[in-house]
């Protein structure tokens, strides 16, 4: 039935083309291109993404994303030396910034951001739920350090 359908499809299409382009190469071009555009308009070339832009003060520790509890991303922390001084460090902060572009499936997902130090048994977490939709891309701003309520912080725009 389908083939049936793609056949008379094709046909109409035929009827369009000049002489020249009725030959079976064509024919076959053309249904290629037919399709491809049919998948295109139905979405298939569409990917979803979160934009991680990303900094921290944590001289030395592991970032974790996980989505939907499967770690997607993973990135070794190397912040500046924290100096020393309450004023210096306030007014001096330098921080690691980085970002990555992570695929995902459209639709609702929990993105957990998981920062574990090296320094000692601290760990940082955040959560936060996104819904998705199919070519969408969404910026995740991720933030870690002392100086942050939590020790880190997770939002979307």
């Amino acid at each position: 039935m389908e083939v049936e359908h793609r056949a008379r499809c094709l046909h109409h299409v035929e009827t369009l083309l000049p002489d020249p382009l009725r030959s079976s190469r064509h024919r076959h071009a053309v249904a290629l291109l037919l399709t491809l555009a049919g998948w295109a308009l139905l979405g298939g070339g569409e990917k979803t993404f979160l934009k991680l832009d990303a900094k921290s003060a944590i001289e030395s520790g592991m970032l974790t994303i996980l989505v939907d509890g499967d770690e997607v991303y993973s990135y070794e922390l190397a912040g500046p030396v924290t100096k020393r001084g309450l004023l210096k460090k306030v007014l001096d902060r330098d921080m690691e910034t980085f970002e990555a572009w992570i695929e995902v499936e459209p639709g609702k997902r929990e993105v957990v951001a998981r920062v574990d130090t090296v320094d000692g048994p601290t760990a940082y977490r955040e959560t936060i739920v996104v819904d998705l939709e199919r070519g969408e891309t969404r910026k995740l701003k991720l933030a870690a350090g002392r100086g942050f309520k939590s020790g880190l912080s997770l939002k979307t725009n």
